[in-house]
């Protein structure tokens, strides 16, 4: 080897976890090289030495035939003296150094395994918990980096000698899968009534599967925590359950065995088989099927089904066992966060559940199920957790600082932030309750470990009371910066999409803090990462009572009536003043008054609660957005009509909606069917955004639109306001992976914190 060179080459991105080790292993064997590889805080490191044509075709090579679930990020290469190595080997992982800045999701179960699962003369025939390289849980177990067993939850199981040749062997496709094990060595399975006894069975997968036949609910402990589960075309199982989780009308998720199941009761096209197929395994929501056998009560007053397909074996074993479509909702009561500990699964969903199908491979960190929908053909993340978490999000910059951003306070999710990688949680909740507020705070340091990032600059919500604000504002030696609500909406769009110069951002949602102390939520702004100019915004609403307007929407509805119509509103011939309790709203127009708890919101959101209530359709809510998704759901898609708004083009573009509200309420009154009603509501709002970024670009020149905030999940509404923008000569950018709604706006918050910090506008206290 007397012309041979060694190169050190290193790999960063998704790298450990998927077989990439015995794949360079492979590969550099293929190519007739020596060396090693090994893991190390960096990703992978690589030595190879032979021939210089070799050692081309090796890096040549190296990203292209990569293992599925790997992510390639970068790749360098440099010349070092040779070491006339005779072989090439895998070495042990090394620990010195910075943290690597990647660990890969859960993966759901791949088809090497599932083959096995199935196959009685397997050795992990029917074992429930099989994984190998290229699946099973990865972010729910990780303690600590680099990857390797003795940092994770399966550091308590020694490997029995088959698991460990496997193991060992970089041949063996469970080469280094750290949750490696079967039913000698592994966790187990246990089946527990709701006081905590075992029920003694040969197999307790079988066991809960006739539980759940005969009408039982089950909390079943999966890879980031429990789920509660019943059989789905079981009109009193699901009754049951939804009075046992306090939930009353907010759509269970669905599970079912494969793509031929969930055709049965949903349309389904090769579009959303892809996301429902995908490795990632999201809840998709999908067009539902009529008739179908799915209980009525699981997405009451709703267009689609969340549905998903099996992402653990026991996932598969239950659904082949039981022949059901299952309810998979998340295993938690109302408004606290999922349960991922077995002592307090027993404890808080003992009253919920019958039974307890459960193993003890502790989860570190609990992750909920993503979900997404199909748009123009890509996927539309509405909830980032399970299976994209934690994949960060790559910036076509590199930031200033180690950033924290905390997000908002409904659908919370927070950032942290260092050189171009953003690594959004998974979704955290409503910090409103106690429990998600300490799940928010644990998991903010769980990741600073991970990714070894000590924030520098903390970006919060410019809402005083949202407890993110409150919780940036309390942390020691770090400098602080509000990011405005709607601003970061349009930020995180912009990062999503590599946008640098302005943009015209239409921001819809319920309610966000604006500067002027009132709440926004229906915005045209002209924006950039570093500030904004709000153009245009929709008219102020009362919201009488404030948070318990947003609870009962005919209060909103009520005050409008009132302010549009004066006294004559009593004499209007629609249901809402027809059920209209006298004693409440008298109570309702005393608020009005006064003036007294009664703030203004301008959020598209409060009109959708508005139209639900001129309706009929929708007077109190139980979840938030309910009332929007059911005014999605009844609107006739064939329907092309609109009513009438006035676009005043003042200095400051104002437009006028009272022309469309008194045309909605002649339009109930005269009985027009309120699908059709419904569609042109939606109608009318295309036409104000598309009328409105006419004028914009008339004035200012800019022709790229942003569509962002959680409106924008309505899918009617969204398709409707892309063809006319792009139909009127705009360039349209909408979200994919981030999600429109809070989700996503951490990232917006970072972009914004880190454009200020460099334009040297940030004031430190």
């Amino acid at each position: 080897m007397t012309d041979a060179l060694r190169w050190e080459i290193r790999v960063g991105g998704i790298v450990q976890g998927v077989g990439f080790r015995p794949y360079l292993f492979r590969l550099a064997k293929g190519c007739g090289l020596s060396g090693f590889v090994l893991n190390d805080p960096g990703g992978v490191l690589a030595e190879v030495e032979g021939a210089p044509e070799k050692l081309k075709s090796f890096l040549t090579q190296l990203p292209l035939q990569a293992p599925p679930r790997a992510l390639v990020k970068e790749v360098s290469c440099r010349e070092i003296p040779s070491k006339r190595d005779k072989n090439f080997i895998i070495l042990s992982s090394q620990g010195m150094g910075e943290p690597l800045p990647y660990i890969c999701p859960d993966l759901a179960t791949c088809p090497d395994c599932l083959q096995e699962l199935m196959d009685p003369d397997n050795p992990r025939y029917r074992y429930p918990l099989i994984n190998c390289t290229h699946c099973g849980p990865r972010f729910t177990l990780v303690e600590g980096l680099p990857y390797d067993r003795d940092k994770t939850t399966m550091k308590a199981f020694a490997m029995c000698d088959h698991c460990l040749h496997e193991y060992e062997n970089p041949l063996d496709r469970r080469f280094h899968a750290q949750p490696n094990a079967c039913c000698r060595c592994g966790p187990e399975m246990q089946l527990r009534d709701r006081k905590g006894r075992r029920i003694s069975c040969e197999d307790e997968v079988r066991e809960a599967a006739g539980l759940l036949r005969e009408g039982k609910i089950l909390a079943i402990k999966g890879i980031g925590g429990y789920h509660l589960v019943c059989n789905a075309a079981d009109d009193l199982a699901v009754s049951r359950l939804r009075q046992q989780k306090n939930r009353p009308d907010k759509p269970f998720a669905l599970m079912a065995e494969d793509q031929k199941a969930v055709a049965a009761f949903c349309r389904l096209d090769k579009g959303t088989e892809k996301y429902l197929c995908d490795y990632r395994r999201p809840i998709v929501l999908l067009e539902k099927r009529q008739p179908n056998r799915i209980s009525s009560g699981v997405a009451p007053g709703q267009r689609y089904f969340g549905v998903m397909l099996p992402y653990t074996p026991i996932h598969h074993l239950l659904l082949k066992d039981s022949g059901l479509v299952l309810v998979a909702t998340s295993g938690n009561l109302s408004e606290e966060p999922i349960v991922f500990q077995d002592s307090l699964a027993l404890e808080s969903l003992s009253g919920a559940a019958d039974y307890f199908l459960v193993h003890n491979r502790p989860i570190h960190i609990r992750c909920d199920d993503s979900v997404v929908k199909l748009y123009r053909d890509q996927e539309y993340v509405l909830r980032r957790a399970r299976g994209y978490v934690p994949r960060p999000i790559s910036l076509a910059y590199k930031l200033e600082k180690h950033i924290l951003a905390c997000g908002a306070q409904q659908k919370c999710v927070f950032a942290l932030a260092r050189d171009d990688r953003v690594f959004l949680s998974q979704h955290i909740g409503d910090l409103d309750h106690a429990d998600v507020m300490d799940f928010f705070e644990k998991t903010i340091l769980h990741f600073q470990r991970l990714f070894s990032i000590q924030p520098e600059l903390v970006a919060h919500d410019l809402h005083p009371e949202y407890l993110s604000t409150r919780y940036a504002l309390s942390l020691p030696r770090v400098k602080t910066l509000g990011v405005q609500h709607h601003h970061a909406h349009v930020a995180s769009c912009m990062v999503e999409n590599r946008l640098s110069s302005p943009v015209i951002g239409v921001v819809f949602d319920g309610t966000g803090y604006g500067e002027d102390g009132k709440l926004w939520g229906g915005e045209f702004f002209l924006a950039d990462l570093a500030g904004y100019q709000r153009l245009a915004h929709f008219p102020y609403l009362f919201l009488p009572g404030g948070e318990q307007a947003l609870r009962e929407p005919w209060r909103i509805a009520a005050a409008c009536l009132k302010q549009m119509y004066g006294k004559n509103f009593g004499g209007l011939k629609i249901p809402l003043i027809e059920g209209l309790n006298g004693k409440e709203w008298a109570l309702l127009e005393a608020l009005l008054q006064t003036g007294i708890n009664c703030p203004e919101a301008c959020g598209v959101g409060r009109y959708f609660d508005l139209v639900a209530a001129l309706l009929g359709l929708r007077m109190k809510v139980t979840y938030e957005g309910q009332a929007a998704l059911e005014l999605e759901a009844i609107a006739d898609k064939n329907c092309g009509q609109r009513y009438d708004f006035s676009l005043q083009r003042l200095k400051s573009l104002k437009f006028d909606l009272a022309p469309v509200l008194d045309g909605i309420v002649k339009d109930v009154e005269t009985g027009i069917p309120l699908p059709i009603i419904a569609a042109k509501f939606h109608n009318s709002l295309v036409e104000v955004i598309g009328s409105t970024c006419e004028e914009i670009r008339a004035r200012q020149g800019i022709n790229s639109v942003v569509l962002t905030g959680g409106v924008f999940q309505n899918l009617y509404l969204l398709e409707r306001s892309h063809g006319v923008l792009a139909k009127r000569g705009f360039s349209v950018y909408t979200h994919k992976e981030i999600p429109a709604n809070d989700g996503g706006i951490a990232l917006g918050q970072v972009a914004i914190a880190n454009e200020r910090w460099k334009k040297c506008a940030l004031q430190c206290p």
